[in-house]
């Protein structure tokens, strides 16, 4: 019996585990599954590139901005592809790569398959394998049309900048006739007064004279 039950306890123990690790496995998958989903589907270019930059995975918006296809992007350099002075961004890193910090906030300017200039920041992440550089994973937003908005406003308010500093100076420049006319109005009305006194003071000569 005690032998009976030692065997059940351990046939109870393994059926245990064994639906534990099944429980893992399932929820490993479900998550892989949802970040696959999110990764795909992002309109971000999301791609996992060797310490060498070059491309190990991409997702499908790296082709729609490259005009590539996704599978024939793996292998290619990532500064080839998505720079025009084909550095990479850790190009001044050098040495004990082990310890190599993320990079953040690095615009560039490449060009998409109409040849039109797309600008891109990107985010690059170390992946670490026990304690061993492995990846980097980069996220590249695309702020084009972000920037042709700011150029825009930019432009904009340079050109009311300038329509109030060519106001102001018409302004000024009315402002300085109307003073310069206000000035020979006095002018004018000063001689016709004493022009009048003048007139007044020979009439007044004449009748004494008279």
């Amino acid at each position: 019996d005690v032998l009976a039950d030692t065997v059940n306890k351990m046939r109870m123990k393994m059926i245990d585990e064994l639906e534990e690790r099944q429980r893992s496995r399932v929820q490993l998958e479900q998550e892989r599954d949802f970040s696959a989903t999110i990764i795909r589907s992002s309109t971000s270019v999301i791609c996992c590139s060797h310490e060498d930059m070059s491309i190990y995975s991409i997702n499908p918006s790296g082709e729609l901005l490259t005009g590539i296809d996704q599978q024939a992007l793996i292998g290619q350099s990532w500064p080839k592809l998505f720079t025009q002075d084909d550095k990479s961004p850790f190009a001044s890193v050098s040495g004990d790569r082990e310890h190599v910090e993320e990079v953040s906030g690095l615009e560039v300017v490449m060009h998409n398959p109409e040849g039109e200039p797309r600008t891109l920041t990107w985010n690059f992440v170390p992946f670490f394998n026990q304690d061993v550089l492995e990846y980097y994973i980069a996220f590249g937003h695309d702020v084009t049309d972000w920037k042709n908005i700011q150029l825009e406003i930019e432009s904009l308010n340079q050109e009311l900048e300038q329509k109030v500093n060519d106001r102001t100076a018409s302004l000024e420049s009315s402002n300085s006739r109307l003073t310069q006319a206000f000035s020979e109005l006095k002018q004018t009305q000063d001689i016709l007064i004493e022009s009048e006194k003048m007139a007044s003071l020979g009439e007044l000569v004449a009748g004494v004279a008279h």
